[in-house]
C-alpha cells in the first residue's frame, strides 16, 4: 500500500488497478518474429499458452471488459463502448463511456479494461496505442500485466497524455492511486500520433520501451525492480484525465491495436531489434502496402 498526499496526486496516479478486467525495440516484426519465436517450449505455469489480437475481423480471443467509477464501482451513467471498430486496412479496438464520472465515486466511468484469461509469471507484451487519434484519448493508455480480478492488482507501463511521460507503474489494490515505479517526462507527446509500448517483466524485473509508430524512433526506456506480484492475467487499460482537484475532465476513450502477450520473456533477449520491424509494419498496414 502507497500513500501520496492528495496534492501529489497527478492524472498519472489515478486507477490502473482494476484488472477484473481486460513495440520497445530495434529490427524484426515483432507481429509474426516475436511470437514464432516464443511459440516453442513455453508452456510454464502457470501460463496457458501465448495469445495476440489484431483485431480485423473477429475477436480472436474470449475478451473481458469492464468500466469503473473513480471508487472502483460501476458506472452509474451512461454506457459503456467496448467495440472492434471496421477501420479500412486496419481495425482496431475501442474503449469508451459515454458521460464523465464524478470524483470520488458515481457519475461515467473513470477506467476502462480488457484483459484475456490467460495466466503467466513472466510474461512480453506489446501494443499499439492511441491506434485511432481522430477518436480521442484520456489521461493514460497502457498495458497491464500480472493483474489479479480479486485484489484489482497490476502492474502498467504506459503513456500519461496529461503528464507528458512514459511510466511502469504498480496497482496494488482498487481504491488506491498507482505507484510510480520509473517514469520518463517531457517526452512531447502528441495526441495525434500512434505510440507502441513493449512490457516484459522477468522475476523481479519490469523493463519497457515506447516507440513513435510512424517513425519507428526508440523514444523511451525503462527499468524497474519490484516482485509484489508474481503472476496474473494481461490486458489494455484506458484511464481518465483529471483536473488539478482530481475531478474528471471527460468521458474515457482509448483505441487499441495489435495487442500480444507471451510468457518467458527471457528468451526474448531479441527483443532489442523487434520493435522497428513491428512499428514499420503498422506503418505499412495502415498505408495499405501489406
Amino acid at each position: 500500500m502507497h500513500s501520496l498526499s492528495r496534492s501529489d496526486r497527478s492524472p498519472l496516479h489515478r486507477r490502473a488497478e482494476r484488472p477484473r478486467v481486460v513495440r520497445f525495440a530495434t529490427a524484426f516484426d515483432l507481429a509474426v518474429g516475436f511470437v514464432a519465436l516464443l511459440t516453442v517450449g513455453l508452456a510454464v505455469s502457470p501460463a496457458l499458452a501465448d495469445w495476440s489480437e489484431d483485431f480485423d475481423g473477429a475477436f480472436d480471443q474470449a475478451w473481458t471488459f469492464v468500466a469503473l467509477d473513480d471508487v472502483g464501482d460501476p458506472p452509474s451513467t451512461g454506457f459503456s463502448t467496448f467495440s472492434r471498430i471496421e477501420a479500412g486496412v486496419d481495425d482496431h479496438l475501442r474503449i469508451a463511456h459515454s458521460t464523465t464520472a464524478f470524483a470520488d465515486g458515481g457519475g461515467g466511468a473513470t477506467d476502462g479494461f480488457g484483459f484475456v484469461s490467460e495466466l503467466f509469471f513472466d510474461v512480453a507484451m506489446s501494443a499499439e496505442l492511441n491506434a485511432a487519434p481522430a477518436d480521442g484519448q484520456q489521461s493514460v493508455l497502457g498495458v497491464l500485466a500480472r493483474g489479479s480480478l480479486l485484489s484489482g492488482t497490476a502492474y502498467v507501463a504506459g503513456v500519461s497524455f496529461a503528464d507528458d511521460l512514459f511510466v511502469i507503474a504498480r496497482n496494488d489494490n482498487t481504491v488506491d492511486f498507482l505507484v510510480p515505479l520509473a517514469t520518463d517526462p517531457g517526452l512531447g507527446l502528441d495526441p495525434n500520433a500512434n505510440y507502441v509500448v513493449l512490457f516484459w517483466l522477468d522475476g523481479a524485473s519490469l523493463n519497457a520501451a515506447l516507440v513513435d509508430a510512424a517513425t519507428s524512433e526508440v523514444l523511451s526506456n525503462l527499468s524497474a525492480t519490484d516482485f509484489n506480484y508474481a503472476s496474473g492475467v494481461s490486458g489494455v487499460l484506458v484511464q481518465t484525465a483529471y483536473d488539478v482537484f482530481d475531478v474528471p475532465v471527460g468521458p474515457i476513450v482509448g483505441t487499441f491495436d495489435n495487442v500480444r502477450a507471451v510468457p518467458e520473456p527471457r528468451f526474448a533477449i531479441g527483443l532489442a531489434a523487434a520493435c522497428a520491424g513491428f512499428a514499420g509494419s503498422v506503418r505499412a498496414r495502415r498505408r495499405g502496402w501489406i
